[in-house]
């Protein structure tokens, strides 16, 4: 899968948390995790959310991006397109929302497509926005585990 990231991403990447992350994902039964679960793996600095949901089509979701945690998405079920694009230059919809670490912007006119099939995994930089729950074709049911990795 194609992934786009800045020198200072994949350096900022490169630790001990990223490796707990994966960790995570390839020692855990995670089609035993339940929708709505959040999972510590390492405190505040890495932990998982399960997410179950129906794709979407493009035009009704949003692009978003955080300032403090990555975003490692993979898929445990299903497919979908995930949209990829740098933060510079997009249209902010909001204020960002520090509670959630979120800040949605309107879709640009052009932006990276990834089909993501079970088993496939993309990096969602935090200098980078993306657009998860596209769907590839008709409307399939996904499940998704979501790995927050804090950087410093």
């Amino acid at each position: 899968m194609f992934l786009h990231i800045s020198l200072e991403q994949w350096a900022a990447l490169q630790n001990d948390r990223v490796a707990k992350a994966f960790s995570f994902l390839k020692n855990t039964d995670l089609s035993a995790l339940q929708a709505g679960d959040s999972i510590p793996i390492d405190g505040d600095d890495v932990f998982a959310q399960v997410h179950e949901y129906e794709t979407f089509p493009e035009n009704e979701l949003p692009f978003e991006s955080h300032d403090v945690y990555c975003d490692l998405h993979y898929m445990v079920r299903g497919e979908e397109v995930f949209g990829h694009a740098p933060r510079a230059g997009l249209t902010q919809k909001g204020p960002y929302d520090s509670d959630k670490d979120v800040t949605f912007y309107d879709r640009p006119a052009s932006y990276v497509k990834a089909h993501l099939r079970t088993g496939d995994c993309a990096i969602a930089t935090t200098d980078a926005a993306h657009m998860p729950r596209c769907r590839a074709g008709a409307p399939v049911s996904v499940k998704k585990i979501v790995v927050k990795i804090k950087l410093d």
